[in-house]
């Protein structure tokens, strides 16, 4: 009875198939459960004056009374994408502001 059921090829294919599945759910649970704190940010500037600008008759810029030949926007955004709660005793002590 036991042999029957040993050697039929069709149950060897289930019994592989949900092997096969419970490894690949152990890998992404294992992966999920993981706590990371990863910070990530990106940046994107923005030329607002350029020399080709600046070069205009009638167009002048100036900052604290100098002439500004260039003008660049800086956005920076930072986020955590990890996991964990990224806390402030994270931050090492001469970075804090």
């Amino acid at each position: 009875m036991w042999i029957d059921v040993i050697d039929n090829p069709y149950l060897n294919l289930i019994g592989c198939g949900l092997g096969a599945i419970g490894v690949l759910l152990a890998v992404i649970f294992y992966r999920k459960s993981r706590r990371i704190k990863r910070l990530t940010y990106a940046v994107r500037s923005f030329n607002l004056i350029t020399d080709s600008v600046s070069g205009l008759s009638d167009f002048a810029a100036t900052y604290k009374g100098k002439h500004l030949a260039n003008l660049t926007a800086t956005k920076l955004l930072i986020w955590n994408s990890g996991t964990e709660i990224v806390s402030r005793d994270d931050i090492a002590g001469s970075d804090l502001i």
